[in-house]
């Protein structure tokens, strides 16, 4: 990969890592995400703790992206359309927030979060090794350790932007319109989230026979 190439994948992550937090702050189990999944949709610590246990558990499917590895021979693509899918599905929780808003029933809102999102964290957990691989055969070791403390700088103020912007939306407007926030700034994650992957599809992937 030329220098040209690798400044440009570096930028891209970049970009694809902040965008990624925009997502994880609200359409993961993160405490805005909490807020809205008991205090505005009603569910019981128990169905939280259901919801919890189910994304958990789907950790085993990591076994699968090893297989899926093995028998397709790419990183790049495995990584791209199972994230692709698990991001698509997030969505879901912004259509319930409207959906609920517009009078919706909150109780059959909390089962399709949590069928969507068991779902959705499988597909995540069968393709997320491959990012990893992927990326370690981009960036060299001697200069993988800075890239990624830059990287994770840069990520961590997005954070805390994100999470001030979000919440001080939620503070502005009335309790009554809080769904309607929670559905514009969960769909805004969720595009977040589709950009996050999407912007990684021109990184170059370092194939077996280039290495």
């Amino acid at each position: 990969m030329s220098q040209a190439q690798m400044i440009r994948a570096m930028r891209i992550s970049i970009f694809s890592g902040a965008s990624s937090v925009v997502w994880q702050l609200v359409c993961s189990i993160q405490p805005l995400f909490n807020v809205f999944f008991q205090n505005y949709l009603g569910a019981s610590a128990g169905q939280l703790g259901l919801l919890v246990t189910i994304i958990q558990l789907a950790g085993v499917f990591q076994i699968l992206g090893i297989f899926l590895h093995g028998w397709i021979g790419r990183q790049k693509p495995i990584f791209i359309i199972g994230h692709v899918i698990h991001r698509s599905l997030t969505a879901i929780i912004a259509f319930v927030a409207f959906y609920v808003a517009r009078g919706g029933s909150a109780e059959r809102g909390v089962v399709i979060i949590i069928l969507a999102m068991g779902v959705s964290w499988i597909f995540a957990n069968s393709s997320s090794a491959c990012w990893w691989s992927w990326v370690a055969d981009l960036f060299p070791e001697s200069m993988r350790g800075e890239f990624f403390m830059r990287r994770s700088s840069i990520i961590q103020i997005v954070n805390i932007a994100w999470f001030f912007v979000a919440s001080t939306l939620l503070d502005i407007f009335p309790r009554e319109s809080a769904l309607v926030v929670f559905g514009v700034i969960i769909s805004v994650g969720a595009v977040a989230g589709l950009l996050d992957i999407l912007s990684q599809i021109v990184t170059p992937e370092i194939l077996p026979e280039t290495k």
